[in-house]
């Protein structure tokens, strides 16, 4: 009995194979082992080298006796080595053995070749050498899309991932899937009642209809009505790749209208929509909004939710669209869906509702306001991310520059939540930079000046211990620099919390300095924007900079290089409040550089960029002396009145407040006091738009009053008299001392206007 055992074990010349030990094997062929036996499994010495890709050790058995190159196994499958090597993925041997002639085409004892192995295992790097081989005996395309129609569920899977994996590897493999007739192969699989082998149809689909002809011939298989279908299916890669399908042959003749007029409608305007200006406009401009808020209006929760999310879909970063929508009161239906009890009517209702909240400052604010401290609380305890990321960004509209609304936060508790959300561990990273902005947000007001309320709740809720324990645990750049400007906000103007945060929790000015030389601009740029925050109007920090070596001009000269403008502005800005620790340049020309700079970008066409520059221009009047007397030298005052025009709102604020703050110095006052009186509608506009902490002159307002009421005769009809010969020398003498600003030393205190 042990002899008939024995018989079948593995002998020294299959270990030697499998191996790859040439030298032994070489050896036992000299001993005259015997080639031809068989393990349990009817596999010899050189199924065992194929298998195991050892190819010397094939060439040493091949040479022995050329038989054993088709010689199949006598117990399994009856596969000749090249069908082991395939199955095996032994890339080296496969090679080997198709050089020596190996008969391509043998099929095992299921019907399978090489390429059906290959594609069973996941060899896709031994499908892609024979597709390169274009071998006419072995056509991969067409036997993949046999697989596809297999009904062996196996068979079918690793048919449709070759393919899916293939089409990534060499994007101009889709026309050669396309020309083997695998389209309704992969169209007839998104039928299937396997989600899996949807999905996986849907992934290869969606790599190849970016090109006309697939998109072409999918719609002739009818394809549409089964993308819809699949557009509520609960796996987000299925609806995503479903999603990204339909868009593509949306962009094909007329097929938009099809989509939206097959299925659920709601469901085919959003994916036809999903990212796509043009898209959003035609669909809107078909009667859509109307549509939508019909269904809103009703009662039908599921058809609402579908409605609801058509119109984010359609509102998204597309101002016109959000205006049609607000007009039609679209906001208040949606208001209601966001107190219903289901929480994933809710999470829709409160991505849509901020959809419409638009990107600009103003219509944000005025939709958080809309919300209300309440139900922002409620969205900020509840379990979705969805939702914990609108009330944040929320939060952050209802805060910005304004003292009121975050006096009225803290006193309706809404810092713990905001706190306790940071510690989760489930956060996504969008909230969680979300809620880290809205603690830095909640502590800054109008010209960077400091609410000591904010700060301090923020300080007892344990908000300043958990940033810096996101700070330390955290190995994301873009978290750490988001949490360091978030505890500059903090501390501004606090002595008490700069002390506690320095000495007592342990940050270091050092950690900041680091990311300055951050490879991602964006870190840099908010890295820099942390630290000017940290040293405005404190003198003590900045000697820790100076100690720690300085700031390279390297750093701002980089981002004043950039491209985009609200780089430029932030950059000078940090020059200007940075410069007596910016090594490789004096402080002088890095000031002058800087508000040049700022001034000249108030030329720009861009609101965002103007509304920028008139907020930071305001925070400069509160530093170090001189630097108001440069800004309005440089000619700031006469390109804020400019602005004063402007058809939008914020812009008009941003602007104001800063002439504003320019009214309490000497020239500023009697600048913007002759704009005033050559136009006199200025004066109004000025006033109308300064925003609620801003500040002006008083003595500026009573001198205007003072002159209308005289009826005085408007600056320009008086420019050749004595007065306005003095006033030029005025003029002269001013740009004589701002060419030579005075920069104090780093203990000099603060100049208070």
């Amino acid at each position: 009995m042990w002899g008939a055992l024995s018989s079948y074990r593995p002998t020294a010349l299959h270990m030697a194979a499998k191996c790859g030990s040439l030298g032994a094997l070489t050896c036992l062929l000299a001993l005259r082992a015997d080639l031809t036996k068989v393990d349990k499994r009817g596999w010899t010495a050189m199924h065992f080298a194929a298998f195991y890709d050892n190819v010397s050790c094939i060439r040493a058995l091949y040479r022995k006796d050329h038989r054993l190159l088709e010689l199949e196994t006598s117990a399994q499958y009856n596969s000749t080595p090249l069908l082991l090597a395939a199955m095996a993925g032994a890339f080296e041997a496969l090679q080997y053995l198709l050089s020596l002639g190996a008969n391509l085409t043998k099929l095992d004892s299921e019907k399978n070749n090489i390429i059906h192995l290959a594609a069973l295992y996941s060899h896709t790097d031994i499908l892609k050498y024979i597709i390169e081989q274009n071998i006419p005996e072995l056509p991969v395309w067409e036997l993949l899309k046999e697989m596809m129609n297999s009904k062996e569920y196996k068979k079918q899977e690793m048919g449709v991932r070759s393919l899916e994996v293939l089409c990534v590897i060499d994007k101009q493999y889709w026309k050669a899937i396309h020309s083997a007739g695998s389209i309704p192969a992969l169209v007839d699989l998104l039928y299937s009642k396997y989600e899996t082998l949807q999905c996986i149809a849907a992934a290869v689909l969606c790599n190849l209809s970016t090109y006309s002809e697939v998109c072409h011939s999918i719609i002739d298989y009818n394809i549409i009505p089964v993308l819809i279908e699949l557009l509520h299916s609960k796996q987000p890669e299925l609806q995503s790749r479903c999603s990204v399908i339909l868009y593509d042959i949306a962009q094909i003749e007329d097929n938009a209208s099809l989509i939206a007029s097959l299925g659920d409608a709601s469901v085919a305007l959003a994916e036809v929509a999903r990212g796509h200006t043009k898209n959003q406009d035609a669909i809107v401009a078909e009667g859509a909004v109307v549509a939508l808020v019909n269904i809103l209006s009703g009662r039908k929760i599921r058809m609402q939710m579908k409605a609801i999310k058509a119109v984010e879909v359609l509102a998204d970063r597309n101002a016109a669209v959000q205006k049609e929508f607000l007009e039609m009161s679209t906001d208040k239906h949606i208001m209601k869906l966001l107190k219903v009890f289901e929480v994933e009517v809710r999470e829709q209702a409160a991505t849509a509702f901020w959809a419409l909240a638009g990107q600009t400052l103003t219509q944000r604010k005025k939709m958080a306001k809309d919300i209300g401290y309440n139900l922002v609380i409620d969205l900020l305890l509840s379990s979705s991310d969805k939702m914990h990321n609108v009330a944040c960004q929320a939060l952050i509209a209802l805060s910005e520059c304004n003292k009121e609304q975050q006096d009225n936060i803290c006193a309706k508790n809404g810092i713990s939540p905001l706190v306790r959300l940071l510690r989760s561990s489930e956060i996504s990273l969008r909230t969680l930079l979300s809620a880290i902005a809205a603690l830095g947000t909640m502590c800054v007001g109008v010209a960077h000046l400091n609410n000591p309320i904010s700060q301090q709740k923020i300080t007892e809720e344990g908000g300043m211990d958990v940033l810096l324990y996101l700070l330390f645990s955290t190995n994301s750049p873009e978290v750490q620099v988001e949490v360091i400007y978030s505890l500059a906000c903090i501390v501004l103007g606090n002595n008490e919390l700069q002390k506690l945060l320095m000495e007592e929790k342990g940050f270091n000015i050092k950690i900041v300095l680091n990311h300055l030389t951050a490879t991602d601009k964006d870190v840099c740029s908010r890295a820099a924007s942390a630290l000017a925050l940290f040293a405005m109007n404190n003198p003590k920090l900045q000697v820790l900079i100076h100690e720690c070596g300085g700031i390279e001009i390297s750093v701002f000269q980089n981002l004043l290089q950039s491209s985009e403008e609200l780089d430029q502005v932030n950059a000078a800005f940090q020059m200007i409040i940075l410069a007596k620790v910016i090594v490789g340049m004096d402080e002088v020309t890095l000031s002058a550089t800087g508000i040049i700079t700022l001034v000249n970008l108030l030329k720009s066409k861009k609101a965002s960029t103007v509304i920028v520059v008139g907020q930071l221009l305001s925070s400069l009047t509160q530093t170090r002396e001189g630097i108001s007397d440069a800004i309005i030298t440089m000619g700031a005052v006469e390109f804020l009145c400019a602005h004063l025009y402007s058809e939008k709102e914020q812009v008009r604020d941003s602007c104001a407040t800063a002439l504003g703050y320019l009214s309490f110095n000497r020239t500023g006052h009697r600048r913007l006091l002759k704009e005033c009186r050559d136009q006199p509608e200025l004066y109004d506009l000025l006033i109308a738009n300064i925003c609620k902490d801003g500040k002006i002159s008083k003595e500026f307002t009573d001198e205007f009053h003072v002159q209308k009421l005289l009826g005085l005769p408007l600056e320009s009809e008086i420019k050749n008299s004595k007065f306005s010969e003095g006033t030029e020398e005025n003029d002269d003498f001013t740009i004589k001392i701002c060419s030579q600003i005075k920069m104090p030393g780093i203990a000099e205190p603060q100049n208070k206007i």
